[in-house]
């Protein structure tokens, strides 16, 4: 089978052209939903397999061409900087060579003495520039206030100039003789040579690609063991796949319903036997040696679950006193059973409202604190206090004290499961400053 960049993306669903990541993220996609054991068409499974092996070979490829490719032009651009460079230097010291040339030979002969001392320190010769660059700005200076003895200046300055030139030349010469064997060395080698390099993975690609091809392996091998599993516990696992699971439900109560109880009006999303593969004339199926799974298989209606959301409305009692962790019980009311077997139950679990500022509460008690005068706690008398069903009266002591408690029956929460009976309320009085 003979591919192409552009077949093999189409092969894969993707665009051409790709990067290696998105084919490797397709190709996983794909080799799950038509592997052989998940059912899939293996011929389906072969290409695929094909396609993705060939856009590695050939994305790995195109990335050593290209890396070879800039390591060739790179060299080249270092070859002619160098060229070009030997050439600058070459020129300066043929025209140098002239100029001292004509020079006298009593400069020559000096030149040649002082020459020794300086031959093999290179880093003089800025040094030198230098010290000329500083002579000329002076000289430029000074000519302009004296110019009588200019002419006089210029004379042994020049012979000076001319000196340290021809002290040059002698080093440039014996570096150019190096730099022809050098370069003799460089011509040789042909710069548009490409020449084709592989890349040597580090130890954090390796350690990658390893990682990698392991979380594929386990990938695969994870969904086979689950797909295994699977079968085996719709077919063997008759009682846990047929029997309703209960299902659990937040009901939050307000303050009238804690105090006097209340008839509520609740809906819930119930799992019901499937109408497509569970039921037969509108009735559910039963049968003692079929298991309901297999019923389920292959049905895209429940997607092979057995059972289906629906949507239903309860109506439900709840009795006053309920406290935060008590729970209610409805029969029947979870996921449904199949085959015949037994629906599952639902359970509400109560939650009371907030109870309003100042009041405390402890189980059918209650406790409030409130702030009084302090004549009113000296003379006594009547107070009128805010309770959970209303204003009472209530009478003060004389002389009480400020922090102690009144105990008022019969104004608590209804006792849970004894509605008839009322916790009592502790009332703690506190002076105002």
């Amino acid at each position: 089978m003979k591919l192409n960049e552009r077949q093999a993306c189409q092969l894969l669903g993707l665009a051409a052209p790709t990067t290696l990541e998105a084919a490797r993220k397709a190709y996983r996609k794909l080799a799950r939903q038509h592997h052989p054991d998940h059912g899939g068409d293996e011929e389906r499974f072969k290409q695929i397999s094909v396609a993705y092996n060939y856009l590695v070979e050939f994305y790995n490829s195109s990335s050593s061409t290209r890396q070879a490719s800039q390591s060739s032009q790179s060299s080249q651009r270092t070859s002619q900087s160098y060229t070009q460079t030997r050439d600058r230097y070459t020129r300066s010291s043929d025209s140098k060579g002239k100029s001292s040339a004509r020079s006298k030979s009593s400069s020559t002969r000096s030149q040649q003495k002082t020459s020794k001392g300086y031959q093999q320190e290179d880093h003089r010769q800025a040094w030198r520039q230098w010290r000329e660059q500083v002579e000329k700005n002076t000289e430029t200076s000074s000519g302009s206030k004296h110019s009588s003895t200019q002419t006089g200046s210029q004379h042994s300055q020049q012979q000076q100039k001319t000196s340290r030139q021809q002290k040059a030349n002698q080093q440039q010469s014996t570096r150019q003789t190096q730099g022809d064997d050098s370069s003799q060395h460089d011509e040789s080698v042909n710069p548009h040579e490409v020449v084709e390099a592989s890349v040597v993975p580090t130890f954090g690609d390796s350690v990658k690609r390893w990682s990698e091809e392991i979380g594929d392996r386990i990938s695969v091998a994870s969904e086979h063991l689950t797909h295994k599993l699977n079968q085996w516990y719709r077919k063997s696992a008759r009682s846990l796949f047929e029997k309703g699971s209960d299902e659990k439900l937040r009901l939050d109560l307000d303050l009238t319903t804690l105090l006097y109880g209340k008839q509520v009006r609740i809906a819930i999303n119930r799992a019901l036997p499937c109408s497509q593969c569970q039921l037969e004339h509108g009735k559910l199926k039963v049968d003692p040696n079929t298991p309901a799974a297999l019923w389920a298989d292959d049905c895209q209606y429940c997607t092979q679950s057995g059972r289906v959301q629906q949507r239903e409305e309860l109506s439900i009692y709840v009795p006053p006193g309920a406290d935060k962790g008590h729970k209610l019980k409805v029969n029947g009311k979870g996921s449904a059973g199949l085959n015949g077997a037994s629906d599952g139950d639902l359970t509400l679990i109560l939650t009371p409202e907030a109870l309003p500022k100042g009041f405390k509460r402890n189980g059918a008690d209650v406790e409030l604190h409130q702030a009084v005068s302090e004549s009113l706690l000296a003379r006594g008398g009547p107070l009128k206090v805010q309770t959970l069903r209303g204003t009472i009266s209530v009478k003060v002591p004389k002389n009480f004290s400020s922090g102690k408690k009144l105990l008022i029956p019969d104004q608590g929460f209804p006792i849970w499961n004894n509605p008839e009976q009322n916790g009592k309320m502790t009332l703690c009085l506190i002076a105002r400053s």
